[in-house]
């Protein structure tokens, strides 16, 4: 998949490292165009927060409006509370 500019498409996950006290989790959300990370969250649970958090904060440094959001069928990414969010930020009709 290739983009003609940015905000156009978003590609996001969430992947997991071994602390010393437990497991971490982090989720990006990629400009496909640029190939920058424009939103991040980390936290010790894969909660549907995770990825909540992480797009508020791309919603922050870009303008996402139209983007298409790119993401596996994970139940963070089923949830209501995230497509309520995409629904507000315009991502999801």
């Amino acid at each position: 998949v290739t983009a003609d500019g940015p905000d156009r498409i978003c590609f996001t996950d969430i992947t997991q490292h071994r602390a010393s006290d437990g497991w971490v989790y982090c989720r990006a959300v990629i400009d496909a165009w640029s190939r920058w990370v424009v939103g991040w969250a980390i936290t010790d649970h894969v909660r549907s927060e995770l990825v909540v958090d992480a797009l508020k904060i791309a919603r922050g440094q870009r303008s996402p409006a139209g983007t298409i959001v790119h993401a596996d069928r994970g139940p963070q990414y089923t949830s209501w509370v995230f497509g309520h969010r995409l629904r507000a930020a315009g991502l999801l009709e």
